[in-house]
């Protein structure tokens, strides 16, 4: 069975849904950024483990391809010990070594690339949306800690799944199953997963997996708005409820801090629901022919108002019949 509330109960669960978003608002960007904060120093001890572990020095290298790097080395260097590449061994001789050597060095290369520029700006600037917050009226940002740790985990795979990667002596390259931008296995035109060289791989070192996971904003009603704005207005205006205040100038003071807070985009948090009503205010009045002096955030304040002063009018009479002594239904 699905309960259902009255009206007040409605306005009542959403207002305090709104103080509970504005908390959240108030608190989160100091959360947030101790959050990633304590990621960034976790992160940087790892690395610098896994350094000293392996014995390399590197800087914004996919995690998979340090360990990948120093098992080619060490395949290099058994070669090199075991006599691989004597002439007498029947191998390839010096010409064998030339190119495993310019292998090696290719293979440095584009390890490191992997970690360009280009790359560490655009997760810079992911970081900077999640912790300070993306401020567009269109769009909302729906990354945060969570999936932030999910793209640098995709990162670190270098392209290519952790499971099933192998490493061909005779090309001296790693090879393993391509992943996309998600982290999933790619697969081919046949249906099958990709295999391949890792240094292959198409989504190694795409500074595409640091873009911003992006929804378009959801619009809000003048309604919704008002029902924010009922219960306190009520409280002021009607007799019954202690109030006394006129009217139609609550409604003016209402109407003067909506246009004032909606005209101010700036100064909003990026969370901020007030921005959905923005948005609502241009889609539906950006370009219309208003009276002299409207604008399109006036046209939707003015819907907010009229909703309003009809809430109030409604519950007004409500309340009314409520306290009539002689209503039949209060006996």
């Amino acid at each position: 069975m699905i309960a259902t509330q009255s009206s007040q109960e409605a306005a009542e669960d959403l207002l305090e849904k709104q103080l509970q978003v504005n908390d959240k608002i108030n608190e989160s960007p100091e959360e947030v950024k101790a959050q990633v904060e304590e990621y960034k120093n976790l992160t940087a001890t790892q690395q610098q483990q896994l350094a000293s572990l392996y014995g390399l020095k590197y800087e914004n290298w996919a995690t998979a391809d340090v360990e990948r790097f120093a098992k080619h080395r060490d395949v290099f260097a058994d070669k090199l010990k075991s006599g691989f590449y004597d002439e007498e061994a029947g191998n390839g001789g010096y010409e064998a070594f030339l190119k495993d050597l310019e292998a090696f060095g290719n293979t440095y290369d584009k390890y490191a690339q992997a970690g360009s520029t280009d790359v560490i700006n655009q997760r810079t600037v992911l970081e900077s949306a999640i912790t300070d917050g993306f401020s567009d009226n269109n769009f909302e940002l729906t990354d945060d800690v969570n999936s932030l740790k999910e793209k640098d985990r995709i990162f670190n795979l270098g392209g290519v799944d952790s499971e099933g990667q192998v490493f061909n002596e005779q090309t001296m390259q790693w090879e393993g199953f391509y992943l996309d931008m998600q982290g999933n296995r790619m697969l081919g035109e046949d249906g099958k997963p990709v295999f391949g060289p890792i240094l292959d791989a198409p989504t190694r070192g795409k500074r595409e997996l640091y873009s911003p996971s992006l929804t378009e904003r959801g619009g809000m009603d003048p309604a919704d708005v008002a029902l924010g704005f009922i219960q306190p207005l009520f409280a002021k205006v009607n007799p019954l409820q202690g109030g006394g205040a006129d009217l139609e100038s609550t409604l003016q003071g209402i109407r003067e801090q909506l246009v004032k807070t909606m005209g101010d985009v700036e100064s909003m948090s990026p969370a901020d629901p007030m921005r959905n009503a923005v948005k609502t205010a241009v889609d539906e009045f950006e370009g219309s022919t208003p009276i002299e002096g409207a604008t399109a955030i006036t046209m939707y304040v003015d819907k907010v108002i009229e909703q309003l002063r009809q809430m109030y009018n409604n519950k007004e009479v409500a309340t009314r019949e409520l306290y009539d002594p002689y209503n039949p239904s209060n006996d």
